[in-house]
């Protein structure tokens, strides 16, 4: 557009110099007027030309610590201060983008802000965010990402059935949340009594909370906790699957790919409740306990009364349809308490107290862990991988487990045990261990003699070194037998020993396929196994691509050439194939990431053929830097003048917030040295962001400078490259 500055415009432009507020608000009602008017003009059209209703687009806002609640609109320019502000104000189906920084607030998001299953409500973290006093969901179809809460509301109240982040709508997705060292209360919870159903929590990180890490309240039902740990909890339960008072519980609650470990009882000094600390209680029916390690023998209670247990898992009502699977339970670590005062702990202690109906539960493919000593290296008879009491409505399936440790107490004629391998340990007065049920076949015992009523099929071994596995070590050194390899070795009794029963895995603890004539053990033994490693930069440059590489191999070490690899990346909860690689003749291999613009979580994985079985690598993190140009500036300045330093910054973040800072060294005494910084304000810029600072060099010389991005949740941390000045 061309403007002719004549007598006329220029006229308009003296009148807007000499009263601007009276002609803002006339030009602005001029707007709203026109506004209107289009508005108006394109309802009317749409009212004859199409009956639809018609729904405003999803609109993306801003929250930064630099921001105003009352001059802010929400913009990236002129963002809110307060996230509870932008909760307040937004529909649903936006975007929050929140900048970096600590927000002293307990943050609502009303039922009112729930966005829908094709756009749902977003809340995300941009950069390192703390919520001081945690969140409510209220809202459904909302996703949140990225936050921290800590030191969380002291006005709440302190009980397991209350949360720091509580939730109480449904089909909301939560991901990377950290929450840790608490004032009080639960870390998350699933609201009790409300319509918290759907909800997803993935990639939770939990520690030093005074009561549970997470709580599925009564009448929730299918929620899910997926990848995760959760460690220091207070003197109740890492996990708790509600059911009190009995009737009223919660259902079909998810746990997968989280680690719960010890000491509970964290919070000994202020904790006055019950003298023991479970890591999972899953008192509530169709439960689903998958792919977790649970180990939480130590404890400390504040007591000197109390007589403190601690069971890695237990469930004594309304846990009919329970699914144990694909789990390590209990670890082989005899320091089980801090104070001396220990009584007796189980990997699971289950029962039937007040159950008037069988309920039915199974466990398969699960390695069970039990030390036989306690702190003094004493006897401790109450502990054992498995420990049953009180009524006899307990109806369990056990299939394909490894039982290290004392002989189970199952109790129960109620009981079908197949395919499972029984160790003893040290404790031999102990061997052969209890009866385990009227229907118990097909197993494998290590010691003199098998129990007492058990089938005919079951296989007697004399030592835990004739079962055969390949390292079953359960020192420090293993983690006290959590890492240790606990599969079959090719001489093992128990390979081709087991049965294929309609509750038969069809799959073993690595997802391998099972024979027709399955083994016993948690693990089917294959001479075509596999192995495969991966390892990649943990920091790459800001849109490169991280290099995986590795080398897949058999079973004797030999690489295995002409085989198709991917590698897979970690969206949300799912993994994601993204791209292929063919191994050499050595077996080696390597496969490139996409461009990295966001810390991503992979892996490499082999999908298994005619002839080997599939396999996966450990997963890694590899951290872009964020991308910064040298600042640009003056290359002659005079000491004491302001200047302005500016460059680029990927990826953009948000406008009005200071995430670099300039950093000026001083040529002196023949060496560079760090003598002054100044922030720098992020502006947008294309599809990324522009960063200006106000220098002020104090002394004269010659000066050399750098912008910093610190590290966050996200990105590394990143120097620019260098920029000379001469200061007169």
């Amino acid at each position: 557009m061309h403007f002719d500055m004549t007598r006329k415009n220029r006229t308009f432009m003296t009148v807007l110099r000499s009263h601007p507020t009276r002609l803002r608000h006339t030009i602005h009602k001029g707007l709203r007027t026109f506004t209107a008017l289009c508005l108006a003009l394109s309802f009317s059209m749409a009212s004859v030309a199409d009956p639809a209703p018609a729904f405003a687009a999803a609109t993306t806002y801003y929250v930064a610590k630099t921001g105003s609640d009352t001059a802010g609109d929400g913009s990236s320019a002129r963002p809110w201060a307060t996230i509870q502000k932008a909760a307040n104000t937004i529909s649903g189906g936006d975007t929050v983008l929140v900048g970096p920084g600590t927000y002293n607030e307990r943050v609502t998001i009303a039922s009112t802000k729930s966005g829908t299953a094709g756009a749902t409500t977003k809340l995300i973290a941009s950069g390192a965010v703390v919520i001081a006093q945690g969140l409510s969901v209220k809202s459904s179809y909302t996703e949140l990402s990225g936050f921290e809460v800590t030191p969380g509301s002291s006005a709440i109240s302190d009980a397991w059935s209350v949360g720091q982040v509580d939730i109480t709508g449904n089909h909301n997705t939560l991901t990377g949340f950290f929450i840790h060292d608490l004032a009080r209360a639960s870390a998350l919870v699933f609201t009790d009594n409300s319509t918290a159903s759907y909800n997803t929590v993935a990639d939770l990180t939990i520690s030093h909370v005074p009561h549970n890490g997470v709580t599925f309240g009564r009448g929730t039902s299918h929620n899910t906790i997926s990848g995760g740990t959760i460690s220091d909890f207070g003197g109740n339960t890492g996990i708790d699957v509600e059911n009190y008072p009995q009737g009223s519980f919660a259902s079909y609650a998810t746990i997968e790919d989280v680690t719960v470990t010890g000491p509970s009882g964290w919070n000994q000094a202020a904790y006055g409740g019950w003298a023991e600390g479970d890591g999972i209680r899953a008192n509530g029916p169709f439960t689903t306990v998958r792919r977790c390690v649970i180990d939480v023998w130590q404890e400390r209670h504040p007591s000197s009364a109390g007589s403190p247990h601690t069971d890695n898992m237990q469930f004594w009502v309304d846990y009919d349809g329970l699914l144990i699977e694909d789990s390590i339970i209990g670890s082989y670590n005899t320091t089980h308490s801090y104070d001396g005062k220990h009584a007796g702990s189980s990997c699971i202690n289950h029962g039937g107290y007040s159950n008037t109906t069988d309920q039915n539960w199974t466990m398969r493919n699960c390695l069970l862990l039990v030390p036989d000593a306690g702190p003094s290296s004493t006897d401790n008879p109450s502990d054992n991988p498995v420990s049953y009491s009180g009524g006899s409505y307990s109806r369990a399936q056990i299939y394909n487990n490894v039982f290290w440790g004392k002989r189970s107490s199952f109790n129960t004629a109620k009981l079908k045990a197949r395919n499972n391998v029984f160790m003893k340990t040290t404790n031999t007065p102990q061997a052969p261990g209890y009866t385990l049920g009227t229907d118990s076949d097909y197993n494998l015992f290590v010691g003199s003699g098998r129990p007492a009523g058990e089938g005919a099929h079951s296989l007697l071994v004399a030592s835990n070194a004739a079962v055969g596995f390949v390292n079953p070590d359960t020192s420090v050194a293993t983690n006290y037998g959590i890492d240790a390899d606990w599969h079959l070795a090719a001489a093992s009794p128990a390979i081709d020993k087991g049965i294929a029963e309609a509750a038969t895995p069809t799959t073993d603890k690595d997802g391998a396929a099972r024979d027709t004539t399955p083994d016993i053990g948690a693990y089917e033994f294959s001479a075509s196994g596999t192995s495969i490693s991966a390892s990649a930069p943990q920091v790459a440059s800001y849109g490169a691509r991280a290099t995986l590489a590795g080398t897949l191999a058999d079973v004797s070490g030999a690489g295995l050439s002409a085989r198709e690899v991917g590698l897979q990346l970690l969206r949300g909860t799912d993994w994601v194939e993204v791209s292929k690689a063919q191994t050499g003749t050595s077996g080696a291999f390597s496969v490139q990431s996409p461009q990295l613009v966001t810390a991503s979580v992979m892996r490499v994985s082999f999908n298994g053929d005619g002839s080997y079985r599939a396999t996966r690598s450990p997963s890694v993190r590899v951290t872009p830097k964020p991308y910064l140009t040298p600042p640009k500036t003056a290359s002659i300045m005079r000491r004491g003048r302001a200047y302005t330093a500016y460059g680029y910054l990927k990826p953009r973040h948000v406008a009005g917030t200071k995430p670099v800072r300039v950093f000026a060294y001083r040529y002196q005494r023949g060496r560079w040295v760090l003598r002054t910084s100044w922030p720098a304000t992020a502006y947008d810029y294309s599809s990324y962001s522009r960063y200006r600072a106000r220098i002020r060099p104090p002394y004269r010389g010659r000066w050399r400078l750098r912008v910093g991005h610190p590290a966050d949740g996200s990105h590394a941390a990143a120097f620019s490259g260098w920029r000379y000045v001469v200061v007169r």
